[in-house]
Parts: C-alpha cells; structure tokens; sequence
C-alpha cells in the first residue's frame, strides 16, 4: 500500500485527498463470511455425530465446548479427536461467538468493521475489525488487519475436515474390517 501512503502525503498539503477505494457490502461480506464458517463447523461437527454418535441436533448444534466435553468423557482427553479438538477450540469457538455478535449484537457481544480508510497519521489503512467478545469468551482484540484474520481462520478451517477425514477413514477401516 505504499503507493496509497504516497498519494496521501502528495495531497497533504492540498485542501482535499482524494476518495479512497471501498470494498463495496463489506460489513455484509463478513456476515457471510462468519456465517458459512459457523455452518462448516456444524456439519464437520455432525461427523462426529455419525462416527462416534455425539448428541447432535438443532439445540446443541452449536455447543462445540459441549461437544469437547462430551467427546473427552465418551472418548477419553487422549483420543486424536478430542485432542484436535481441544487443540484447536479458540479459533473454533471465536467463529462462532463472532457470528453471535454480528447476529445479536449487545453488550460483551460486540464486532466492528473497518473498511479501507486514512487514520490519524494520514496513513492508508486496509479493511479492519475489532471485536469484544468478553460476555462468552472473555476476549477483545483492537483494530487488526481484516484480511490476515480471515486468511487464518479460513487455513485453520481448511486443515481442520482433513484431520477429521484421516481419522474417520482410519476409524472406519478398522471398525469394518473387524466386523
């Protein structure tokens, strides 16, 4: 973005600077984002209703630390599952909780977007969020770079069905084999 920052400081000096691009329906992209993200975790999560017969229905569809829970005392804290799981419930459960907050925002449940901007320094800005999550998750995180977020999170969710995949087949070829 150093030509951006360049054409800030060329018109510093001048009465106006120019407009800014925007991402067109940003605060929209991301409740897409977050709610398509929240419904994978719900169908990953109805595998292991299949595989390992996690109560699973409309209600607690959602209750992933539940589901944690559940797993560590049905399956044991040291299963590969439960383990993945617990290894990778903040990411898990921030989706999720960030879903809420856009969904029902209130007081500890709380997401704001930041679109492309110049800040106080007169510096150019990519899209941004900031969230206060400390109702649920007692988390809050300032102003951060939008795009890297979701680029984690989206690599977290990408790597998350494999690892489920791998065990399952493992799972199932030795379920049927003794069968």
């Amino acid at each position: 973005m150093p030509k951006c920052d360049e054409l800030i400081e060329k018109f510093k000096t001048k009465s106006t600077i120019p407009p800014l691009p925007k991402v067109p329906g940003l605060d929209e992209h991301v409740r897409i984002f977050f709610n398509n993200a929240k419904l994978f975790l719900i169908e990953t999560f109805r595998i292991l209703h299949i595989f390992y017969g996690l109560p699973f229905n409309g209600r607690n569809a959602t209750h992933f630390t539940s589901h944690l829970t559940w797993l560590g005392k049905n399956l044991n804290s040291n299963h590969q599952i439960t383990k993945l799981i617990q290894q990778d419930m903040s990411w898990i459960r921030l989706i999720s909780e960030s879903r809420n907050a856009l969904e029902h925002p209130e007081e500890g449940q709380k997401i704001q977007i930041f679109n492309i901007r110049i800040m106080h320094d007169n510096k150019f800005s990519l899209p941004a969020w900031s969230y206060n999550l400390s109702k649920k998750l007692q988390k809050t995180q300032g102003q951060t770079d939008l795009i890297n977020d979701f680029d984690v999170l989206l690599h977290n969710m990408l790597h998350l069905y494999p690892h489920f995949s791998l065990i399952f087949s493992i799972f199932s070829l030795f379920y049927f084999s003794i069968l």
